[in-house]
């Protein structure tokens, strides 16, 4: 019984011997190591707290190098090109075609000179920001910063689609009478997806707060235990229960819904944004709105197929009179002036270069102008 007694002694005592030597192996190697993961960390606190302030509200904020590091504020929501009076205020919205607008001063004198109008000129273009995430942003803008635009002018991309479906779907948060809340941030994402925002916060909190590198280790090693561990359990759930409820949204995967779609999927998709359009259209201060849709490279010969954003929005666009769809699909197939250049895209074939870009923003801005 000794023998036996002693070997099972001998077995528990060798199990936590390892477990406390593998466990001092794993933090000496985060001691030295977990700094590196903290170089895209936002060091400037104000930017910060804009993070996480509208983390439970909105998927993701503006994220660039320099919005990590300067303090820009409110621009990580939104950009004012001109700001004389709110007497009449523009607003664009939209993914990266519309942030294309704060790349360049060519293009911002640009679109002031032919808004000369407008006293207030607001770009709220952010990457992958489709119809639900344009809708928060939009509530965000009003009842956060007090700003009733006059005019809405709204890109739809077609990426939008598969953004809607992949990205976010499980992210929306709808009240009891159907309005949508909010698109909140993906926590612990199967995947490093180019938003994983709350990562970044949590680290940069880490950093911002923690200055003895103990504590910083031992916090960092229990933020890795619970990602694996909640990571587990999202696969599990996605293999046992629900196959869609997370997914992996690499960008094959959403720009594959430029190719194909199915009739429930586009059924969802158009009922996405038919409810933006209902809750821009039921503002008393918006006099009107455009809705502005452009094909990709891939898509210049084929501009007639159902899985053209710009056919699903033009379904969708009949139901509101304030509405005006400015449809570059049909315009490129009937007026073939819009752009004088023979090569107009950038190196993705997705987004046009700059010189076609303005182009892009003559044809729209003169149709403002003649409402």
């Amino acid at each position: 019984m000794n023998k036996r007694k002693n070997k099972s002694v001998f077995k528990i005592t060798s199990i936590i011997l390892s477990t406390i030597s593998t466990y001092i192996l794993i933090f000496f190697y985060f001691f030295f190591t977990h700094e590196k993961e903290f170089k895209k960390n936002i060091t400037n606190l104000e930017n910060l707290n804009y993070y996480k302030n509208f983390s439970s509200k909105i998927n993701h904020l503006r994220y660039e190098d320099s919005y990590r590091t300067k303090k820009i504020g409110s621009d990580l929501i939104f950009n004012t090109l001109k700001n004389d009076s709110d007497n009449k205020i523009i607003l664009f919205q939209g993914d990266s075609w519309f942030a294309q607008i704060n790349h360049t001063n060519e293009i911002k004198n640009f679109l002031k000179k032919k808004l000369k109008n407008y006293s207030k000129i607001i770009n709220g273009g952010t990457s992958s920001y489709s119809p639900s995430l344009m809708q928060v942003q939009f509530d965000i803008i009003e009842k956060d910063f007090g700003i009733q635009p006059n005019v809405v002018v709204i890109y739809i991309d077609q990426t939008d689609i598969g953004d809607e479906l992949c990205r976010y779907k499980n992210l929306l948060n709808i009240d009891a009478e159907g309005n949508l809340v909010s698109v909140s941030m993906e926590k612990f994402p199967l995947y490093n997806t180019p938003f994983n925002l709350h990562e970044k916060i949590y680290f940069s909190e880490l950093q911002a707060k923690n200055k003895n590198k103990i504590i910083t280790t031992q916090l960092f090693i229990n933020y890795k235990i619970k990602k694996s561990l909640i990571k587990l359990k999202k696969k599990f759930q996605i293999i046992f229960i629900d196959e869609s409820m997370f997914q992996k949204c690499y960008w094959e995967t959403i720009e594959g819904y430029t190719k194909y779609i199915k009739d429930d999927e586009k059924r969802y998709f158009n009922l996405l944004v038919k409810r933006f359009f209902k809750y821009l259209n039921n503002k008393h201060f918006i006099e009107r709105i455009y809705v502005v849709t452009h094909p990709h490279k891939s898509q210049i010969n084929n501009i007639q197929k159902s899985n053209n954003v710009s056919n699903l929005v033009e379904e969708v666009v009949q139901d509101f009179e304030k509405i005006e769809h400015i449809n570059f699909s049909k315009l490129l197939k009937y007026e073939k002036q819009i752009y004088k250049e023979k090569f107009i895209w950038k190196k993705d074939n997705i987004h046009l270069n700059n010189k076609s870009y303005i182009s892009f923003l003559k044809y729209i801005t003169e149709t403002i102008s003649q409402n």
